[in-house]
């Protein structure tokens, strides 16, 4: 079956059909960046969960975050991919400056421990992100250093430690 990256920390692994061609198709105009014309291919497939994820994907980085909040709506972190939402949803609330509902999302989607590592890693950087914007560098740190635990060659984190550090100093 092929796997299509969805958004990092989801894929896709439909059979191959009609389905996994509409997120190749999508995934691919995305890389083009003709995010339209991604969002009417996957409006065109048979909605679910992963169809979902990638049109909240797409309307996040097209900066529509009005749309993005309202694709994620209604969501309870019932497994994967609702735990994905609530990550996407908690970033368009962080990007419309809402901090506080974001950090909900982010805890939402934190709270069951059974998820995979990569979706989980994705909602700490994400929210380490919001903590920074907030201003609460040491929070930010201790998201993202959970995250090196694991995972030490996650992207961005060092980075992004030491733009914490730097700017503290």
């Amino acid at each position: 079956m092929p796997k299509t990256q969805i958004t990092q920390g989801i894929s896709s692994d439909e059979p191959f059909n009609a389905q996994a061609l509409g997120y190749i198709y999508a995934e691919v105009l995305q890389t083009e960046k003709k995010y339209k014309q991604a969002l009417e291919v996957l409006h065109e497939i048979n909605p679910d969960q992963i169809t979902a994820i990638s049109i909240a994907d797409v309307e996040l980085i097209m900066g529509d975050f009005d749309a993005a909040i309202e694709t994620t709506e209604d969501i309870e972190n019932e497994d994967d991919a609702t735990a994905m939402l609530l990550v996407l949803r908690g970033i368009a609330f962080r990007e419309k400056g809402l901090y506080e509902a974001s950090l909900e999302c982010f805890k939402r989607s934190l709270k069951q421990k059974d998820r995979k590592e990569e979706l989980l890693h994705r909602a700490l950087f994400e929210r380490s992100e919001t903590y920074i914007r907030m201003n609460r560098r040491a929070m930010a740190r201790k998201d993202l250093e959970k995250i090196l635990v694991d995972e030490p060659n996650y992207p961005e984190v060092r980075e992004k430690l030491k733009s914490i550090t730097s700017s503290v100093n």
